[in-house]
């Protein structure tokens, strides 16, 4: 089933905000020394965030920045505007998408 731009969009965020939970909870557990009691969830949050950062690294550089700044890290939301005109940004957004979604195979 072909899923629209804007359900990819949807999809990818919901992966971003999973992603950077699993990165707050490994660190925590880490910082904590609490990975033993928690193993099967350190491991299962572990993999995911190794399988997102796998497919990243096949896509373009491009795309990993993009996709990087704007799903799963969110830290500024303004970042793109030294680098892209408006069109531009919103063009290379909508590939990088659709690159990285292709990638983990959604």
């Amino acid at each position: 089933m072909k899923r629209t731009y804007e359900e990819e969009k949807q999809v990818l965020k919901f992966i971003g905000e999973t992603y950077r939970l699993a990165k707050r909870r490994t660190a925590l557990m880490e910082g904590e020394n609490c990975v033993a009691e928690n193993r099967k969830i350190y491991d299962n949050d572990r993999n995911l965030l190794s399988r997102i950062d796998r497919c990243l690294l096949d896509c373009s550089k491009e795309t990993q920045l993009i996709i990087r700044r704007e799903y799963l890290e969110m830290r500024d939301p303004g970042w793109w505007q030294d680098r892209y005109a408006k069109s531009t940004f919103y063009r290379q957004k909508k590939t990088s998408v659709q690159e990285f979604m292709h990638c983990l195979d959604f």
